[in-house]
């Protein structure tokens, strides 16, 4: 429809002869402008397109409790990809707001999905676990998780996020560019480490498996801090176990001293 709304406008001047010399031709570079921000607002046919519809049309506000939804993703005839669920037959999901900064610092939020049953989304070990990053903040061609991930592998990390780039529909609503991600978390195929107990006090077990990452999420009780030499605080925030003992925190605010000393 916006196609055939920008002909239409193309031929009027021309049919009518309207404008002529420099000032036709400063109206039609508008014009093309003006069109191709239009047409940015549906998906280019070049990149496989996940269509997610909420239970209700509900609004994703929440970053902790899932919604209801389905989806099927339509590969666009890209034969390096599978389309999986149609239209006529979506499947089931949940989704939910991520990120700190990244979803509420801008309109393109980032968000977590989980699929009722396992799926190989764009050729992705099957789970039912993924992300979708918007990279709203990403000033660098979208290329800094690229960048990071790939020098990941480069010096042979155990195991290192998969993302690959797709186009959302979110309720009918074009919603842009966005990086399919395999979520980090404690799974055979991900971070393969044996996971500990929450509130576990044996000594045995709390040398278990850690899954924790360095950020900005300050808030008790899901972050142990240490205070670097310029007396800055750093704070790493635990996700598995989830909940600590006294033992616990205090093995692991050693181990991050020890590690940042």
């Amino acid at each position: 429809m916006i196609k055939n709304w920008c002909i239409h406008i193309f031929l009027v001047p021309l049919s009518r002869n309207i404008f002529f010399g420099m000032k036709r031709t400063l109206f039609f570079l508008l014009l093309t402008s003006l069109c191709a921000s239009l047409e940015a607002v549906s998906p280019s046919g070049t990149l496989p397109v996940l269509h997610i519809q909420t239970e209700n049309n509900a609004a994703i506000i929440s970053k902790d409790d899932y919604i209801n939804a389905t989806y099927y993703l339509d590969n666009q005839g890209l034969s390096d990809y599978q389309s999986i669920g149609s239209k006529a037959e979506p499947l089931a999901m949940e989704i939910r707001g991520r990120g700190n900064y990244t979803w509420t610092a801008f309109d393109k939020k980032p968000y977590r999905i989980k699929l009722a049953d396992k799926q190989p989304l764009l050729g992705m070990t099957k789970s039912k676990h993924f992300a979708l990053l918007a990279h709203a903040d990403d000033s660098k061609g979208f290329m800094r998780n690229a960048i990071g991930f790939q020098l990941s592998k480069l010096i042979g990390m155990t195991w290192t996020p998969t993302a690959k780039p797709l186009e959302v529909v979110l309720n009918g609503d074009y919603i842009g560019l966005y990086f399919l991600t395999e979520t980090i978390r404690v799974d055979k195929d991900r971070v393969n480490i044996v996971e500990q107990e929450d509130e576990a006090t044996d000594p045995t077990a709390i040398t278990g498996g850690w899954l924790v990452e360095i950020d900005n999420y300050n808030e008790y009780p899901y972050n142990i801090t240490i205070k670097e030499d310029d007396h800055t605080t750093m704070w790493f925030t635990y996700k598995t176990p989830e909940l600590l003992s006294s033992a616990q925190e205090a093995f692991l605010t050693n181990e991050m001293e020890y590690i940042d000393s």
